[in-house]
């Protein structure tokens, strides 16, 4: 509905905006690991964390006299996080710092400056985007006290996830001695599939009512991941670059996709405006649309699993049909 039905059967207008404070929430997404060689071989693993962050959301359709009509909408979440670790050089000979392990190239602190009296520093960046389109028909359906709206037609999708690693010294100088160790790695999902989707509105009082939305999608698509390691050393002043490993994949992937909200909406009726406002929670998630970083153990071994990505948070919504 986008707002209540008109009681006068005619061509109709729905546009609306929204913001969504959204958490995302993923499996086996580590930062890195820290291991102090104390003796006891006890390592310290730190994960990216959960910030809710405000996505966008679009939408514009129309209807007719009969209840058909169409409708696309557009959802946007854009997120950045770093995280920084430090070894000092004066911690225990053996202890280290290893990056997360993408296809299995990390990273890890040991530069060749590190001593007592400076540190090796681990800074680290997660980027994560996600955008999603759809292109529904839709059926308007009353029943009883009920507003229905049903919707059929493709979702398209993006996901993208890039995470970089850099490993320098505190006491780096490039006009003498220095070092600086880089990952970069990414992962990217483009998919579009059949989404399906049931809205419904209860009248409560005046002109507010319950509403809920439930809807499911089967992505199919492409899936791209890539992980390159290099070193810069600088040595008297001479600046060289030496390429580390580098690995990439490439495979097809379906992604099945489920979507929650419910809330409370309030309408209005100007002429021939009927503007409303809603607020509701809602949830999202994309299942294993990820390959989790795997996280190198000082044993040398890792392990790869493929990770949920979720979304959870409130949603603020406005806008009119006409």
């Amino acid at each position: 509905m986008s707002g209540l039905p008109c009681d006068v059967a005619r061509w109709k207008l729905l546009a609306g905006a929204g913001v969504d404070i959204v958490g995302p929430f993923e499996e086996n997404n580590r930062a890195f690991t820290v291991f102090i060689n104390k003796g006891d071989g006890s390592t310290q693993s730190t994960g990216f964390g959960d910030p809710f962050t405000v996505a966008s959301r679009f939408w514009l359709g129309f209807a007719g006299p009969g209840g058909w009509g169409f409708r696309t909408s557009l959802w946007n979440f854009n997120q950045e996080q770093h995280l920084t670790a430090a070894l000092d050089g004066f911690a225990p000979h053996g202890s280290v710092i290893f990056s997360a392990s993408p296809l299995g190239v990390g990273v890890e602190t040991g530069t060749v400056l590190l001593a007592p009296g400076n540190a090796d520093i681990m800074n680290t960046a997660q980027r994560l985007t996600v955008t999603v389109l759809d292109f529904e028909a839709t059926r308007e359906i009353e029943a009883g006290n009920f507003f229905l709206l049903l919707s059929a037609g493709c979702r398209l999708a993006r996901i993208s996830q890039h995470y970089n690693v850099d490993v320098l010294n505190t006491a780096n100088d490039f006009t003498a001695d220095a070092e600086t160790i880089q990952l970069r790695s990414g992962q990217r999902f483009i998919g579009a599939g059949p989404t399906v989707a049931l809205q419904a509105w209860y009248p409560i009082i005046g002109g507010f009512s319950l509403y809920g939305t439930v809807r499911g999608s089967f992505l199919f698509g492409d899936f791209h991941q890539f992980a390159n390691t290099s070193t810069v050393q600088a040595v008297g002043g001479t600046i060289t670059e030496t390429l580390g490993d580098n690995a990439s994949f490439c495979h097809g992937a379906a992604v099945p996709m489920g979507e929650l909200e419910l809330g409370v909406q309030w309408s209005g009726e100007w002429g021939r405006f009927h503007p409303f406002l809603r607020t509701g929670v809602e949830a999202k998630t994309f299942f294993n649309a990820l390959s989790g970083s795997t996280v190198q153990e000082v044993n040398g071994d890792s392990a790869s699993l493929n990770s949920n990505l979720s979304f959870f948070g409130v949603t603020f919504q406005a806008g009119v049909n006409y």
